[in-house]
């Protein structure tokens, strides 16, 4: 039986696949803070965040980046500039309170677009810095990512949403 390629909106496919902790990630990160900081000229936050910025865990092998802004949303003509460097706009987001870019396909990099202070942010980091700091959730995630990439093999959408609920319990525990 062949199986199913569920292809999302920009023709994607939406293929899950995790990998092995790269410790090249960081300076992957790095990297692209310098050219985005190029583009974003506006006062701004720049953090690493998603399962790359994490040591030790599995992930996809894509860059998360959430950037506060201090003049949020971005412009037409900053977003013509990314999209210049390989970034493509998810205009169709549904939520009014944050940008979505990614780069390249099959992706390498996420831009989280956030006003400055963002809950969303706040958040974001937090679940990091628990994942880094304590091990025993860090490997509960990353056996919850493995089930769900092998359930959901075919659509990040559903992988994703799956994550999200669990994500949430362990931040409303705090």
């Amino acid at each position: 039986m062949i199986p199913m390629l569920n292809k999302n909106y920009f023709g994607e496919i939406d293929n899950v696949v995790l990998e092995e902790y790269n410790s090249g990630y960081p300076s992957k990160y790095l990297s692209e803070i310098e050219l985005l900081k190029q583009i974003i000229s506006s006062p701004a936050r720049y953090h690493h965040i998603g399962s790359t910025a994490v040591p030790g865990m599995f992930s996809k092998p894509v860059i998360d980046i959430a950037i506060e802004l201090e003049f949020f949303p971005l412009s037409q003509i900053i977003i013509d500039q990314l999209q210049i460097t390989g970034y493509i706009f998810w205009d169709k987001n549904p939520a009014n309170d944050h940008q979505f870019l990614f780069k390249n396909l099959p992706r390498t990099h996420h831009l989280h677009l956030y006003p400055m202070n963002s809950q969303q942010v706040i958040d974001k980091i937090t679940f990091r810095d628990i994942l880094i700091s304590n091990y025993a959730i860090r490997q509960e995630y990353q056996d919850l990512k493995i089930r769900l990439a092998a359930k959901y093999p075919n659509d990040r959408e559903k992988y994703t949403i799956n994550k999200t609920y669990w994500i949430k319990s362990v931040l409303q525990k705090g």
